[in-house]
């Protein structure tokens, strides 16, 4: 187990507030990238971290890359919600749409600009900026994407 994990889960403040600050900006651009607001970003921000230390001692992380992973992973579930609860048919899959998107040629990184982000998925339908921020910044695989949006593994296709 990392240094820094053991010591968060005794309590220490100081490795709390590391991973926190090793993880927000992240959580934040996954936020921004998906809603395209920055009050409901923050919120994600918020409600990512809070649930996540009233769950920590819980949560079988090992890692500062465990945790990395868990926080995008929440960061993308809980935008989900967000933009379902707005349209409850942004993920139905469009007839008609090519779903294939090749993440080889778009592999940007987390600490990349927002508005990079946003200019890049623009055109993008919110079931396809989904797979694609899930894919590229979160990393997912094509069966974890799958499952988060409700559709077979051959649906997503990428």
């Amino acid at each position: 187990m990392d240094e820094i994990i053991k010591k968060a889960y005794s309590g220490n403040r100081a490795s709390v507030n590391a991973l926190y600050n090793d993880n927000k900006n992240k959580v934040y651009s996954i936020a921004m990238c998906l809603l395209d607001n920055k009050s409901k970003a923050e919120n994600v921000v918020l409600n990512i971290f809070s649930k996540i230390w009233k769950e920590f001692d819980k949560l079988k992380i090992e890692t500062e890359d465990d945790f990395s992973e868990i926080c995008k992973s929440r960061a993308t579930i809980e935008c989900k919600k967000i933009i379902l609860r707005e349209d409850s048919r942004a993920f139905v899959v469009p007839k008609n749409q090519n779903m294939m998107i090749n993440s080889e040629k778009t592999n940007f990184s987390v600490s990349d600009k927002v508005s990079l982000w946003k200019e890049a998925t623009s055109e993008f339908s919110t079931l396809h900026k989904f797979i694609f921020v899930a894919r590229t910044l979160c990393k997912m695989s094509i069966s974890q994407i799958a499952k988060a949006v409700n559709v077979d593994v051959g649906t997503v296709g990428l």
